[in-house]
């Protein structure tokens, strides 16, 4: 089979193709076929490569803009071929021996999809769940800048061992356009809502990003996500709370409003909306209290709702 017909489309920067420029035509096609996994198994890992002769790949989560990536697996050139392994997790290497398994493997070691899909099932066993979580953005080499794609500096450490499962909620995509942010804020916001789906429909092919592409605007529909496109005109207003000038219709009277911006009502919502008892009253309600028998402590106040 042609190393052609194995690429992922979108993925590969210069130094990609400079690292696979080493290995031969079917070596290639392994290649493609292990990052096809880690797309599959990972979704939402960073890939980004590291200007050494001949460059990595790194697997993890490295932002755009940030000089410094949390590694969790490598493909490098070694010995004559690509190989790939762990990275920055404590003792995993005499953990995987001690089990009888190749804590580094290549071409020759899992030839066979078969055999690298026994790999990863085998880090799965030895390490508790949750282990290798790498929630990044999903982002690939080719979704960072000439600038980011070098000299990134290199993790030490068990960094991967102690990483929180809690995913950052809070989190800045930025770039220059044509870098993969839309792209990647898809996936991001399904990795907060919808994990699962985002596993199942987790490959490169046109089906499977139509799918995730079709729950993300239904999530939109249902209000549970908000896309935003700042530009000049967008303000304060616009996105927190402001005044907005409406006419009462007959008189022609212009009236002034205090309405909710975009973020606003997000918040309003989410105080609003969710995984909450059924109390029988309607969101944003208008409340009155009544005292009864002064304001004091008394066994006959009592409190309507509306």
């Amino acid at each position: 089979m042609s190393s052609d017909s194995q690429v992922i489309e979108g993925y590969a920067n210069s130094q990609v193709d400079l690292l696979l420029t080493k290995a031969t035509a079917d070596e290639q096609v392994w290649v493609w076929g292990l990052l096809r996994t880690f797309r599959s198994r990972f979704p939402q890992a960073d890939h980004w490569t590291v200007n050494i002769t001949p460059p990595d790949i790194r697997i993890g989560i490295l932002p755009v803009g940030s000089r410094k990536g949390k590694t969790a697996f490598a493909l490098y050139w070694d010995r004559g071929s690509i190989c790939c392994s762990l990275r920055n997790v404590l003792d995993y290497r005499p953990r995987m021996e001690a089990e009888g398994l190749d804590w580094e493997i290549n071409f020759s070691r899992c030839p066979a999809k078969s055999d690298v899909d026994d790999w990863f099932d085998s880090i799965d066993r030895i390490f508790e769940p949750g282990y290798l979580r790498v929630q990044g953005s999903g982002l690939l080499p080719a979704s960072y800048s000439n600038e980011d794609g070098n000299d990134y500096e290199q993790d030490g450490g068990d960094l991967m061992e102690h990483q929180d499962n809690q995913k950052e909620l809070n989190q800045i995509l930025f770039g220059p356009p044509g870098t993969g942010k839309t792209y990647a804020t898809i996936n991001h916001a399904l990795s907060i809502l919808e994990p699962e789906f985002l596993a199942e429909n987790a490959g490169e092919d046109k089906d499977s990003r139509e799918r995730l592409k079709a729950r993300f605007d239904q999530l939109v529909k249902d209000e549970r996500v908000r896309f935003v496109t700042f530009h000049q005109s967008f303000s304060y207003e616009d996105f927190v709370e402001g005044l907005r000038a409406d006419s009462d219709g007959e008189g022609g009277q212009l009236e002034y409003r205090v309405e909710p911006g975009v973020f606003k009502q997000l918040c309003d919502d989410a105080r609003t909306r969710g995984d909450q008892v059924e109390s029988g009253i309607r969101d944003n309600p208008r409340i009155w209290k009544i005292s009864i028998n002064g304001t004091g402590a008394s066994a006959t106040k009592t409190y309507g709702y509306v």
